[in-house]
């Protein structure tokens, strides 16, 4: 991970969790990249939050013109989610069928949304920092009654279990959440996590998620194999 790669971590950890920690120092340019990485990646308000949480830094050394950049950025910060469907036509079955009994006033199945949607983004064009934000955020601010009991047996049965795993991977790597914190899934972090971080930076489908959610996965790349075939074709 590159200095512009650190210091846009500590930024983002500073605006979405107030986590403090010190810059390094860069150049202009650099901070110019930083700038565009948080666009790509479309997390600009939490970097500004921490631009502003991180203000007396001494290596916060922004130009007047990026600083108003990164304070006129009209990015939405919700993350919606509209109806989610999975590849897998069985697996799919299930999930609409937990939507229809659990409602969708149900906490427990909002957040077991959230855990799907980052699923799907994995396998289509890799991990979603924004949310990623948006489960960690409603981890660590939100005190609605969850039944997590309920929640693991949905993600056991969608076979999301490892998938679950990594996501809480992520956010103890990424966002320096401890596992006490995470109640959907038991997280750990070894060398493939913090191989899919660096992984995350180049926005790219990586083939070694297909072992985190193989039933989905495969389906997924198949399908999406057909499609582009198909537009070859035409």
């Amino acid at each position: 991970m590159n200095i512009i790669q650190r210091n846009f971590l500590r930024l983002l950890r500073a605006g979405a969790f107030s986590v403090k920690a010190p810059l390094e120092p860069m150049s202009g340019w650099k901070w110019q990249q930083l700038y565009k990485l948080s666009q790509q990646h479309g997390v600009t308000p939490w970097v500004a939050d921490g631009i502003t949480l991180l203000a007396d830094d001494f290596f916060l050394q922004l130009s007047p013109t990026l600083r108003q950049q990164f304070a006129d950025d009209t990015t939405d910060r919700i993350e919606e989610y509209g109806h989610l469907a999975l590849s897998n036509s069985v697996l799919n079955s299930k999930l609409q069928e937990i939507a229809q009994k659990a409602g969708k006033d149900d906490l427990t199945y909002e957040l077991l949304q959230n855990i799907v949607a980052i699923a799907r983004t994995m396998l289509s064009s890799g991990a979603s920092l924004r949310e990623l934000i948006t489960l960690g955020t409603y981890l660590r601010n939100t005190h609605d009654p969850i039944d997590y009991d309920q929640l693991q047996q949905w993600i056991a049965s969608l076979g999301m279990q490892h998938m679950a795993r990594l996501e809480a991977g992520l956010l103890v790597e990424l966002f320096n959440f401890s596992p006490d914190e995470i109640l959907f899934a038991k997280a750990h972090v070894g060398k493939s996590v913090r191989r899919l971080v660096s992984d995350l930076f180049l926005r790219k489908r990586r083939i070694r998620y297909i072992v985190y959610f193989p039933r989905e996965a495969v389906i997924n790349y198949a399908t999406n194999l057909y499609h582009n075939l198909r537009n070859i074709e035409e």
